[in-house]
């Protein structure tokens, strides 16, 4: 599995755990800042050298 497929289903994980919490179904495509907040929550993430955003 490539990272984008890696990335997609990881999205997926977490916004069917938020939905299942909240009791809401939305669209994978609007929780983004959800599922950010939830990753930024559960690990320590850190840019490489050289990249910015």
């Amino acid at each position: 599995m490539d990272e984008l497929n890696v990335a997609r289903a990881l999205a997926t994980v977490i916004a069917e755990e938020i939905d299942a919490q909240l009791g809401v179904h939305r669209r994978l495509e609007d929780m983004s800042p959800l599922i950010a907040d939830a990753v930024l929550d559960a690990f320590t993430v850190q840019l490489r050298d050289g990249v910015s955003v």
